[in-house]
């Protein structure tokens, strides 16, 4: 089993419900919870969960991934909550789309898995109207729990792919590489904030030793969120450009 596959079926059996508060939060912190009646594309999507939330509010939304899995889970994800999704295979690099069609467009989770984040930017920047909206949702490479939870991933990432636990390919990023970024990619008028929400990633409850990594870290976090200023408290960074 490929861990794209092995990995989406973990986050699926976590659960819509409990999922979904966590993910309005980042969707109202964004100015998205309210949004009707827009073409938006969730680039990155996943198993679709932020991407059918949208669509249920009455967006017209497109899903991209470059895994089929991820595709597969988007698509029941959809089915769940009863709405629809257009869903496209392809690369975040490459996306198949006329430029400027997109009144939104939204990428969560997703740059860090890229060597060269303007490269994905840029090709969101081309599809997206002028004077509308990028939104971003990475993990906050500024946290120094973040920064050393990535280092011991590196160590162990072998071990955590085997669990479907983590992606073999990741390179965290602090709060001025993204805004400075985003500059550079067409954009402005950048707004960053961070957030954490609590709580631990799906994991499977049978692997204790995992189980109970996460939780320590879990802990470190909230103990970060409630010390530390910004840009070092959130574990997750929201970041709203517009395109020039």
């Amino acid at each position: 089993m490929s861990f794209s596959e092995m990995n989406f079926k973990v986050v699926e059996r976590a659960g819509l419900i409990s999922d979904i508060p966590k993910r309005l939060v980042h969707l109202r912190l964004a100015g998205l919870a309210s949004l009707h009646g827009k073409a938006l594309l969730d680039c990155g999507c996943g198993a679709g969960k932020d991407a059918a939330i949208l669509s249920k509010l009455g967006n017209f939304v497109v899903g991209t991934d470059i895994s089929m899995s991820a595709l597969k889970m988007a698509k029941q994800t959809a089915s769940n909550l009863r709405t629809h999704l257009d869903l496209v295979c392809c690369d975040s690099e490459e996306l198949p789309f006329r430029r400027e069609v997109f009144d939104l467009c939204y990428c969560s989770w997703t740059l860090h898995h890229f060597p060269r984040i303007e490269l994905v930017l840029a090709q969101l920047n081309s599809v997206l109207r002028k004077g509308e909206a990028l939104v971003i949702i990475e993990p906050n490479g500024s946290n120094v729990v973040v920064r050393i939870s990535q280092n011991l991933e590196d160590l162990c990432r072998p071990w955590l792919i085997r669990r479907g636990a983590d992606t073999p390919n990741e390179r965290l990023h602090d709060c001025q590489t993204y805004v400075e970024s985003l500059a550079r990619a067409g954009f402005s008028h950048v707004r960053v904030l961070q957030w954490f929400g609590g709580g631990i990633p799906p994991v499977p409850r049978n692997d204790v030793i995992l189980y109970m990594v996460v939780r320590v870290r879990a802990l470190l976090l909230e103990c970060a969120w409630k010390y530390l200023p910004p840009p070092f408290n959130g574990a997750d960074l929201v970041a709203r450009a517009q395109k020039d």
